[in-house]
């Protein structure tokens, strides 16, 4: 089960379930590999402008934050075989927990 106070989700990536988190070296190594720093990639993806090397990119490091090892290339190509459009949601979600603070509700 997916732990909403340590910024976890859980979702079927590529025909499985998985957890995901992004902690502070996966936001970085994002934000490398895209050229952009974490709230642009969040706006881009909210407002439906994303590449297929988006999504993987962001359920690669999604992955790995929650322990999971993973090839980048690998997980291409089951994301695409999967449906890249459904795994945009999964990213979607990913970066609204990463980015937004817990409700005092939550506490």
């Amino acid at each position: 089960m997916a732990n909403k106070w340590r910024g976890e989700i859980k979702a079927k990536v590529a025909g499985k379930a998985h957890k995901l988190k992004l902690r502070f070296q996966e936001i970085v190594e994002i934000e490398a590999q895209l050229g952009k720093g974490i709230f642009e990639i969040a706006k881009q993806f909210a407002d439906g402008k994303y590449s297929a090397k988006s999504v993987v990119i962001l359920l690669t490091y999604g992955l790995q934050g929650a322990g999971h090892l993973v090839d980048e290339a690998e997980l291409g190509d089951k994301v695409i075989n999967n449906g890249l459009a459904e795994h945009v949601s999964i990213c979607v979600e990913l970066l609204s927990k990463t980015l937004s603070p817990l409700e005092s509700e939550d506490l």
